[in-house]
Order: structure tokens, then sequence, then C-alpha cells
């Protein structure tokens, strides 16, 4: 009940006014957030041709469907603005935010007790910048978190009471996690080893539907088939480490397949050998992860675009090399205890004590605690070591975790010391709701610079460009910049290149953007490829006046430049 009521005030203080905030046109849009543009205008185009048809990379499809499915059948009776979808799909990121702090409420209950998992669930609520972030942003990471709890939920019930059905479940969610965003395959390596310590005896399955196991092992074979996917690997590292991967997951499915074919033809007896039974277990997981899949993202298996994606989410952008080293680390370190995104180091050493606690003081808890250490130590090393510190948001599927083991901590603590947790219980139930006032009003004062946007240095240049150049003007400029609806020919870049500059009669240049390739002061760096290099040369022919170039406005870090007739 307390925490229906601080989600409520969450939604109706928080989510709602701060989701209304910088939606007004997708130009405002895309000065303050261009990743969400660029997501609002592919939602709209999907919109208007009522299709998902256009390739889209990076993430899964689900989560668009899901958002865009109600808009597609409000767009027959009334045009769908881009105000509508931004509006739409950020609260559609704030409950499946309001989702993941229920699931964690679940799965404190199931693992610890209800006391832990409604301050945990309360703390996820109150507690995290990060989580705040992602909960009001047009991004899928929240919708990934709630399918991964879900699939942790179900991973531990069937760890507890070896229920397959509980299995099925776990996979199931994982597919819909992966469909979220393609990082959400991460929960399968659990489903996986769950089965192998705790699930190795199933014979639930019958021998009148041994064709059903010929006809999953032919549609994973299909996904994993290396002479069909060749197109598909990236020419980097993580490219050359799908295609082994697939070649030797390939080849064991063969292999398994001329045996299970055979098996049956000799013998006649499907269930009598335990190792298949094992085996046929693991590829119907395997199929129910791609069933759930397939169904949730048709889009992103039609084009079989998830499979180039998901190299390049894995990769994040073409890297050349893996993410090693203890600078990589340190980086990643200074992430997770940072005040603003999780609280603090206070949450993550609480954490990382439970160990040493329940090893020497109960060790009978050690097999239940057991999966949630190996989760988070698996995916802090995974992202450490496939993703670049500044992507944060991959952190979000270990914060639940982090807290539930905290306050797990914080209680042990409380008993050993001769404090009454049930009477210290209403106290943390007032912290909850003091962090909650405080959290809340912080970060919606923070969001809420947006409404005073029009003092924003992005704003100011957009009012001069708009009092001083004419609808059809040819504009260059840098992105997280306003140009006003007004002015129709604009070019967005990421840096620029000869043929924008030859074509373009104003340009606006974006301090932060150029930094990327110019010292402060406006050098061009040495460590720059080829062609980072020539952007560099083009931001330093124009910051420095040459000609035709002019400068005729400067505000906050943005500056306007117009070609000399």
């Amino acid at each position: 009940m307390i925490l229906g009521v601080i989600a409520l005030a969450y939604l109706v203080l928080f989510a709602y006014p701060v989701s209304l905030q910088g939606i007004e046109n997708i130009r405002v849009i895309e000065a303050f957030n261009v990743d969400e543009a660029e997501l609002v205008k592919y939602i709209r185009r999907a919109i208007q041709q009522q299709s998902f048809g256009e390739i889209m990379h990076n993430y899964g499809y689900l989560y668009f469907y899901l958002g865009a499915a109600p808009l597609m059948v409000l767009n027959h009776f009334s045009p769908v603005t881009d105000t509508e979808i931004a509006l739409v799909f950020r609260m559609l990121s704030s409950l499946f935010f309001l989702g993941s702090v229920t699931m964690t409420y679940i799965v404190g209950a199931y693992v610890f007790n209800k006391r832990i998992a409604f301050v945990s669930a309360g703390l996820l609520l109150v507690g995290s910048g990060l989580m705040y972030d992602a909960s009001i942003a047009i991004h899928p990471n929240t919708s990934q978190l709630f399918f991964m709890l879900c699939g942790f939920y179900f991973l531990y019930r069937f760890y507890f009471q070896k229920n397959p059905r509980d299995m099925m479940l776990a996979a199931a969610m994982s597919g819909f996690a992966f469909s979220c965003n393609y990082s959400g395959i991460l929960l399968i390596p659990f489903i996986i080893g769950a089965f192998l310590i705790q699930g190795r005896s199933y014979s639930w399955v019958t021998t009148k539907n041994w064709w059903a196991v010929f006809g999953y092992m032919a549609f994973i074979l299909f996904f994993i088939n290396p002479f069909f996917l060749e197109d598909y690997f990236l020419p980097n590292i993580i490219g050359w480490i799908s295609r082994i991967l697939v070649v030797i997951l390939f080849g064991v499915t063969v292999l398994y397949t001329l045996y299970r074919v055979s098996y049956v033809l000799i013998s006649q007896e499907i269930w009598g050998n335990k190792v298949i039974r094992q085996m046929d277990f693991l590829y119907l997981i395997g199929f129910v992860f791609w069933a759930a899949f397939v169904f949730s993202s048709p889009g992103a298996v039609y084009h079989l675009n998830f499979i180039d994606s998901f190299q390049k989410v894995i990769g994040l952008a073409n890297v050349s090399e893996l993410n090693t080293g203890w600078p990589q680390f340190s980086l990643w370190l200074q992430n997770l205890i940072e005040v603003e995104y999780i609280g603090g180091a206070f949450i993550p050493v609480m954490a990382i004590w439970s160990f040493p606690i329940i090893w020497y003081f109960r060790k009978s808890l050690l097999k239940t605690y057991f999966p949630i250490w190996i989760w988070l130590l698996f995916f802090f090393t995974a992202i450490v070591v496939l993703i670049k510190p500044e992507y944060i948001l991959y952190m979000l599927p270990l914060i639940p975790f982090l807290i539930l083991l905290a306050v797990f901590t914080a209680e042990f603590l409380i008993s050993k010391y001769g404090l009454k947790w049930p009477g210290l219980f209403p106290f943390s139930v007032v912290l909850i709701l003091v962090m909650g006032i405080y959290f809340v009003g912080k970060r919606k004062t923070q969001y809420l610079r947006y409404a005073n946007k029009e003092n924003d240095p992005r704003m100011v240049v957009g009012d001069y460009l708009s009092a001083n150049f004419e609808t059809y003007t040819r504009i260059l400029t840098d992105q997280y910049v306003y140009v006003p609806p007004k002015l129709k020919e604009v070019d967005f870049s990421w840096g620029f290149t000869d043929t924008q500059l030859d074509s373009a009669e104003v340009v606006v240049i974006n301090k932060k953007m150029y930094l990327k390739y110019l010292t402060p002061d406006r050098q061009i760096k040495r460590e720059l490829s080829p062609e980072e290099h020539d952007i560099a040369r083009n931001y330093a022919r124009i910051l420095f006046e040459t000609p035709p170039w002019r400068r005729t406005y400067i505000w906050g870090g943005i500056e306007v430049f117009v070609k000399n007739n």
C-alpha cells in the first residue's frame, strides 16, 4: 500500500510533468536528446506507414511495438504528433520502471523476506538517479530490466521447486528482454547453469511428441547456420568471436541431431537415455527463448538485422578490440559508486559485505544467495569487458540486486548488534518517504530545466537563427542545436565534410561537438583517423574564420558563421 502511494506520487509529481518538457516539436527534442529524436522519427514513420518494415538497429522491437500499437489506432482518427509520440513512450518507460520496482519486491520476498523486499523496492523507487533518468527516456532500458527481473524470478522458482514450467517461463522472459534490448540475452547462461545444477533428471516429456524435438532442432539449426549468417558477421573481433561461437554451436547441434535420429531409428526408445533427456531439455530452452523473441520482434527476424545489431550492441559501435585493463575497470567502478546513479558507495559496499557475512555466520544460505552473487559478478564483468564506461545505463540490471543484498546486510547488522528490526521498520518506511520527497524533488528540478529552456544557449541561438535568416536558407549545424521549424533547409551533422560546406550558406558549431576533434585552444588533435582529421580541419577552418566564413553570433559555446558572397 505504501509503495503504491509512492509509485502514484512518482507518476503524478515526477514522471508525467517531466515527460511533458522539451517535446513541443521534433526540433526541440533533437536539441536536447538526439537519440530520442531519432527514435521519435522512426516511430512516426512506422505509424504513418502502419508498419515497422524499416530496419532498425541497436534495439529489439518489443518496446516500440507496445507503444506504437495504440498510436497506430489513434492515427486512423486523428494524425498523431511527435509530441504525443514522445509523451506516450516516456510514460511507457515509467510504467516499466514501476513494473521493475514491483518485480524487485516479488523477487526480494521470494528469496529474502517481505521486510527486505519492501525496503529494497522502496530504495529502488526513490534512491537511484540513474533509474529516474531511464524511467522518463524514450529507450527500452526499463522494459528490458522488467523482463530480466521476471526471468530471474522464474529462474529462482525453478532453482528451489524444480518445476520445468518455471524454466520455460524464465527462457521466455529472457527472450522478451532480448527483444527489448539485445543485452537481455545475458540471462540465458544463468538459465542453462540453473538447469545443469538443479534439473538434470527430467523425464516429463513423453515419447509421443518426439517429432517436436526434431522440429525445434531444425528451428535452431536455421538460426545458427554459419553459412547462412556469414554476411551478418562484423569484420572485427566481436564478429570473429560470434562466428567461432556459432560454428561450434552449429557443429554440436548437427552431431547431436544425427545421433538423436540414429538413436530413435535403432532403439525406438527416446527417453530412456538420461543424456538425451538433458540435451533435449537444453534445446527446448533455446527454442522457447527464440520463439519468444520471434513472437515479440518479428521485424528484427524478418530482416535478420538483429544478428549484426546484436554484435554492434555488445561491441558498441564496432570497437576494434575488447576493453580490458585497470583503467576500464576503474571507470566502471566510479560509475558504480557515483552518488547520482545509485546513492554512492554505501549500496555496493553493503552488498559486497553480504558475502563474508553469509560465509561466516549463515552458511546455510550460501546456496540461496549464490545465483545473485554470480549474476552481479558475471554481468559486471561483461559490461567492463564489452561496454564503454560512458554507456552507464547498462548498469541498470545490477542495481536491484545490489540494493537487495545491501538491505540484507543492514538487516543482519541491526539484529547482530541487539537492535530490533520490527521496531525499526516504521523508521525505514519514514526514511523511504523522506528520501522519495527529496530525490523526486531534486530530479524534477533538474529535468524542469526544460521549462526554462528559453535561457538555454541552444534555444537562444535558435531564436537568433529564426530572426535573421529566411525560411529556405541552407543551414548546416552540429547536433544539440535548436533550429526552429520555420527554417526548412537544415542539415544536422556529426562533423562537416567539404561537400556539405560547399552547399551550406550558414554553419552552426557547438563547442561540445568540436572538442572531440580539437584541443581547447582549437588546435587539431594528433590521435585522429584520416576521416576525423578532415572533420577537425574543417572545424578549425571555420572557427578561425578562414574565408569565405565569417562569425556573426556566439552564445554559450555555440557559434554561427555565414558564408560571404
